[in-house]
């Protein structure tokens, strides 16, 4: 008997899988979106989507062949803007701070580390060899720390937002990543030239994964930038949407016009330039060679 009813609890269960595959497959065919994307699809149905303008001021610029969407925004409005801008300036205005000495270290030798910095992060469309969608970029300008992101709303608008990207970096002598070495430059250099663009900007590049590894490795189970941002900054962040399933976000507002999720891929961005400007002040000076 009991043999029976667990005979029919496991027949239940496999119906239920089956029945959940067989959902799962039907949305694929219907082209609709899986995992993040699929509670905003449907949502949209009844509520309508919402244009990216409306969650996402910015500007229309155009560029190359088209035109991209340009944000910028001050780092003084975000929570703790204003204090982070204060940190920044100190750290890369002051030759003698422990950041110059670090950067030193590195071959960098400039005393104006402040107007020539840029800390670069990318979005891409998945893995490979696939669009670059979003380039934000922090900067000291204007007297103060600036957010600039170049976002492409289309496939057709990557080559417009990779040329405005290297229009802003300018003649800048400083790059900061995060496994940029590995990812970021790399990646801007291959789309570049598949848009037919020349992207010539080779500054020093100060790669904060290697240098946090060299910092921080031996104290923390791994050396991510969710880890970093966790241990090293404090700061822990709420509603933000998980890097795997950025793709799947922007490939959903190509398709529908939508853009409350992208919204939060842009935030999402710009929380991890943030990240990378913290990291970037708290790195000590290097150790003294043994004498």
């Amino acid at each position: 008997m009991e043999f029976a009813e667990e005979n029919i609890r496991g027949q239940s269960e496999r119906e239920r899988r089956l029945q959940e595959l067989r959902r799962r497959l039907g949305r694929l065919r219907a082209g609709e979106p899986a995992g993040a994307a699929a509670a905003m699809h449907a949502q949209a149905r009844v509520v309508g989507a919402r244009a990216l303008p409306d969650l996402v001021p910015g500007e229309v610029r155009e560029a190359h062949t088209g035109a991209a969407y340009v944000v910028r925004r001050a780092v003084a409005e975000v929570p703790n803007g204003r204090q982070l801008e204060q940190r920044y300036a100190l750290a890369l205005g002051e030759p003698r701070s422990p950041l110059h000495a670090r950067l030193r270290s590195l071959g960098y030798e400039s005393a104006g580390a402040l107007h020539d910095c840029t800390l670069l992060d990318i979005e891409t469309a998945g893995l490979g060899n696939v669009p670059i969608f979003l380039i934000g970029m922090l900067a000291w300008e204007d007297g103060g720390l600036r957010l600039t992101q170049f976002l492409a709303r289309d496939y057709a608008e990557e080559g417009p937002a990779l040329a405005l990207g290297h229009e802003a970096c300018g003649q800048r002598g400083l790059l900061v990543t995060f496994n940029g070495k590995s990812f970021d430059l790399p990646s801007l250099r291959l789309r570049a030239s598949l848009s037919r663009l020349a992207w010539t900007w080779n500054p020093h590049h100060l790669d904060l994964l290697h240098e946090s590894r060299r910092v921080w490795g031996a104290v923390l189970p791994n050396c991510r930038l969710q880890t970093l941002e966790q241990s090293v900054c404090r700061r822990f962040r709420r509603d933000d949407i998980p890097g795997a399933q950025i793709p799947e976000v922007y490939h959903h507002y190509v398709r529908t016009g939508d853009a409350r999720l992208l919204a939060r891929v842009v935030e999402h961005n710009a929380w991890d330039l943030l990240t990378l400007a913290e990291l970037l002040l708290r790195l000590p000076a290097p150790p003294q060679p043994a004498r």
